[in-house]
């Protein structure tokens, strides 16, 4: 699914996401006021504690058997109606998850593969704190609707999408492959993380990645999202695809673009490098109910922060 090939616009939704470019300043990093408490972060439901080259990068939306799908939190979500058969799962050559022994501070002794999660020197999430005002466009989004293709994968869950939808940046224009949610975010702001991030995950014709980051702060009820939640196959490890149900997340993009950039990685094993980052810095909002729902099923699927060594997030004005 996340080859490279060409996707033609027609029927695509087309926006720009961003604030007129800003002039370059040469100026020392821009610290952060936002407290933490902005970030309306609760307790996970129940109280639980928080504790892949190209073809890799799916592995997180890919179903999956699991050893933790066994062991899952006895407060499960009630099942949700699925609308088409739902595909057998199918093994990894290695499990990883987010606790316990196969936590992100093991991941990389997991598999030689992983090495990188942890001797990478560019690695992703990261806490943005400061950061270096520049002459930055806006970001283009051409995301055409799409037939609802939920996977509930052990780990998280994600959707895939289907050809003809665009993401525009500096320059060059990738394909959106998938998109999956993260409670809490992955990526901080001023130390603190957000309820939930969804990532956008494209690829361009030479196999390059770039990663669109939305936060999720806690408000009203989002129908988008909703819409996904109804449709999750029940079984850890599986997916659905819903014919008569079609998906547009050009609602999912705040009306603001505004946009933190940095170089980093793969979020998950085997934590390649090289992914271009775009954080958009307004958050959506989803009422505390789809939160719950979703920390039923995944009380925390997040890697932690990791260590700038030296870069720069660049962002608008």
């Amino acid at each position: 699914m996340f080859s490279s090939r060409k996707i033609l616009l027609t029927g695509a939704a087309f926006m720009l996401l961003g604030a007129p470019a800003a002039s370059a300043v040469e100026t020392p990093h821009n610290a952060l006021t936002v407290p933490p408490s902005a970030h309306e972060m609760p307790a996970p439901a129940g109280g639980i504690a928080m504790e892949q080259q190209n073809a890799q990068m799916a592995a997180s939306i890919e179903p999956a058997a699991s050893d933790e799908a066994a062991a899952a939190p006895a407060a499960q979500a009630a099942p949700v109606p699925v609308s088409a058969p739902m595909s057998p799962p199918i093994a990894p050559p290695t499990e990883w998850g987010y606790s316990g022994a196969n936590a992100p501070h093991h991941w990389a002794q997991l598999d030689a593969a992983f090495a990188g999660c942890a001797s990478g020197q560019a690695q992703s999430p990261v806490n943005i704190e400061a950061y270096q005002p520049a002459e930055m466009e806006r970001l283009q989004i051409a995301y055409a609707p799409t037939k609802m293709h939920v996977v509930n994968s052990g780990k998280g869950i994600g959707v895939k999408y289907e050809p003809g939808s665009k993401f525009m940046a500096e320059g060059k224009t990738y394909d959106l492959q998938a998109f999956k949610f993260q409670s809490p975010s992955e990526h901080y702001v001023n130390g603190a993380p957000y309820p939930l991030e969804i990532q956008f995950l494209h690829t361009d014709e030479q196999g390059a990645i770039a990663g669109l980051a939305v936060f999720a702060k806690l408000g009203a009820a989002n129908p988008v999202i909703q819409s996904i939640w109804d449709n999750i196959p029940a079984a850890m490890g599986s997916e659905a695809l819903v014919e008569n149900v079609m998906l547009d997340v050009a609602a999912l993009m705040p009306a603001e673009g505004a946009y933190y950039a940095y170089d980093g990685s793969l979020s998950i094993p085997p934590c390649s490098e090289g992914v271009k980052w775009y954080v958009l810095k307004t958050p959506i909002e989803i009422s505390l109910e789809q939160l719950h729902a979703l920390q039923a099923m995944y009380p925390a699927n997040a890697r932690p922060v990791q260590p700038l060594n030296g870069r720069v997030v660049k962002g608008m004005q």
